[in-house]
């Protein structure tokens, strides 16, 4: 079978090619002939990186949406006039789509109240797949709130329309469930619990794990997003986080900051975290147990980083899983229901805090409760790992389900 990947990129944002790269590790196992296109929003950049097995790059940059939303128009009026497939399907990414059996949409988070500058993005980047026919499921991620008029609007034409929607948690489920959908909805965690990682990740990231020293080990993940939203609200974040920093310092941990999201040569914010952290770092004094990741490491490799850290300090959201995912206590730093319905399942609600509550003291606290809960913290998260695996690899057995279900 073939498959459609859409709302990824394998450089950029490690959240989203993480999410690609566990969809192919693992519905490979169940599909030996399975075939991926990458429906990448950075496709120049893509085309040049090592790629998955049995994977291509297609163009879904913001650029092709746009164009691909003409497409679609003719799409559906061609069938609608029963006219011949070739003269509405006439280039390179229309006949990929056309070919794929499944769309998966792996947007990590969409239709929500207060992005709706993303929402175009939204709809145009699954509207070919929806003109023509495809079966498309939205891949675990978190939706809603709808009480924006537009938004609400938006979301109710588009959504009913789709074969599957994983939520990610209880909180997008109940947002989905005010909307008034309930028939294609299904709550499975985030898919890149499911992310493999090999010997090779390890030993990528070994330069930068500190040698010699039984100084504990704490990773730091800063959010080019989280930055701006809290400078709308009058929140001076990296003062917070940097002054945290020091105190980790100050109490003799190694500290290592590094980006979820990447893209070199460029000072575009967008997926991209290396500028605020270049910022962080000239707000913190030189100081040899502090390792700054400039490289571009894939998501697994990020992965195995984090599970070098004895506590993790996040504010991407895919920072925040790979910790889980390895048994890494966490400090959160979130902007949205996203990180509070994963960490519900874990039962670490209280070791995050919001924008209300943002301060290097509340910080502090909460590093000092995790010390002294670690080894309790640990176990719970090792329990409620084993189940979230479980959960997650039965979205695979999903696909397969829907697959025979639309053969009978």
């Amino acid at each position: 079978m073939k498959y459609l990947i859409s709302g990824v990129a394998i450089t950029g944002n490690k959240g989203a090619s993480g999410m690609a790269e566990a969809l192919i590790q693992n519905i490979s196992k169940k599909d030996s002939e399975a075939f991926f296109y990458i429906m990448s929003y950075y496709p120049k950049a893509d085309v040049k990186t090592i790629l998955p097995h049995k994977s291509s790059i297609i163009n879904g940059s913001p650029k092709s949406v746009v164009l691909l939303f003409f497409s679609s128009i003719w799409i559906f009026a061609g069938r609608l006039l029963h006219l011949p497939k070739k003269l509405y399907i006439f280039n390179t990414t229309l006949k990929a789509i056309e070919q794929c059996d499944y769309w998966l949409d792996a947007s990590g988070i969409s239709f929500v109240d207060g992005r709706e500058k993303f929402l175009i993005f939204n709809v145009l980047s699954i509207l070919p797949g929806l003109a023509l026919k495809k079966k498309i499921v939205k891949v675990s991620q978190a939706l809603g709130p709808f009480n924006s008029t537009i938004n609400r609007f938006v979301a109710k034409l588009i959504l009913p329309r789709l074969s599957l929607i994983c939520s990610r948690g209880e909180q997008t489920s109940e947002h989905l469930r005010l909307l008034g959908l309930s028939q294609n909805i299904k709550n499975y965690p985030d898919i890149t619990f499911s992310l493999q990682l090999n010997e090779n990740n390890f030993k990528r990231i070994e330069k930068y794990i500190p040698k010699d020293t039984n100084n504990k080990i704490i990773g730091v993940s800063p959010s080019q997003v989280m930055y701006e939203l809290c400078n709308e609200r009058k929140i001076d974040y990296l003062s917070v986080l940097s002054a945290h920093i020091e105190m980790l310092h100050n109490l003799g941990n190694d500290i290592i900051i590094f980006p979820h999201s990447i893209r070199i040569n460029t000072q575009a914010t967008h997926n991209n975290d290396m500028l605020v952290l270049k910022k962080l770092v000239q707000m913190l004094p030189q100081h040899v147990n502090i390792t700054l990741v400039t490289d571009d490491l894939s998501a697994a490799d990020l992965r195995a980083l984090i599970s070098k850290c004895d506590i993790l300090v996040a504010s991407r959201f895919h920072a925040l899983i790979s910790a889980l995912a390895v048994n890494t206590p966490v400090l959160v730093l979130g902007w949205s229901h996203k990180y509070r319905e994963v960490l519900r399942q874990f039962d670490l609600e209280k070791y995050s805090l919001s924008f209300d509550n943002m301060h290097t003291n509340n910080l502090n606290l909460l590093y000092n409760l995790v010390l002294e809960n670690y080894d309790e913290i640990r176990s719970t998260m090792s329990k409620s790992l084993t189940i979230v695996t479980k959960r997650c690899n039965g979205f695979y057995d999903e696909l397969v389900a829907l697959e025979k279900h639309s053969t009978v």
